[in-house]
């Protein structure tokens, strides 16, 4: 029985060590720390996120969402980066539609943008059906709270909708840990490459201490029957 647990031990710690990550899940709504207009406002309107990190690889993924009702369509998504973010930190598997830049109040194609940003623009394909906008940055570069903007389209000329979340513009150092939804903010690549210290890596210790005492107790016993066979 014990040569089955350490084996099943052993097992889970290899499974895990090589690509042992971190992940982070969250969401801001309309009805939950998300300023949306018009046609927008109403709780269809979610931005979504899932931040993993690859031990083997070091970098981190960014998966995210938005949705709204489809009144109207999405033109394009936000994403905020730190200010030494630059595009020597964007890896492969990024949604390749994007633009790093800083984007202003003044600037028409952002209405009601409620401060300057400094992000990772990612445009919404025409074909799209603008309800749902899925994009994804890779990076070398960890997670921290920060801020986000969508704008949709217009018809006859008339605008029709924007949305940011409720804290934009408050700078907020808080670690990114567990899965919390921190009220007003999104999860957004940080100023620096760091290494996480993630629960599975802790388990990954736990479970490596706990095969070496198996295996110590093993080779003890192991010591006494042959001491005992020896004798006879």
């Amino acid at each position: 029985m014990k040569k089955w647990i350490v084996c099943f031990v052993l097992l889970a710690v290899l499974s895990v060590g090589p690509s042992a990550f971190a992940y982070y899940e969250g969401y801001i709504s309309w009805d939950q720390n998300l300023v949306a207009s018009d046609d927008w406002a109403d709780s269809t309107c979610t931005l979504r996120w899932l931040v993993t990190f690859d031990a083997s690889t070091n970098y981190w993924t960014y998966e995210y969402s938005f949705t709204t009702s489809g009144s109207p369509g999405i033109s394009h998504v936000i994403t905020e980066v730190s200010d030494t973010f630059g595009t020597d930190n964007i890896e492969d598997g990024t949604t390749p539609t994007y633009e790093l830049g800083t984007y202003l109040p003044t600037d028409p194609s952002n209405p009601g943008i409620p401060g300057s940003l400094y992000g990772l623009k990612f445009e919404v394909p025409e074909a799209s059906d603008g309800t749902l906008y899925t994009w994804t940055i890779v990076t070398d570069r960890a997670p921290i709270w920060g801020d986000f903007y969508a704008k949709g389209g217009s018809a006859n000329g008339t605008f029709l909708g924007y949305a940011y979340n409720t804290e934009f513009g408050n700078p907020n150092e808080t670690p990114v840990t567990d899965n919390p939804n921190l009220i007003g903010w999104a999860v957004v690549p940080d100023t620096v490459t760091t290494v996480p210290e993630p629960s599975t890596l802790i388990l990954l210790g736990i479970g490596i201490l706990f095969v070496a005492l198996l295996l110590r107790r093993n080779m003890a016993s192991m010591r006494i029957i042959l001491s005992k066979g020896r004798k006879r």
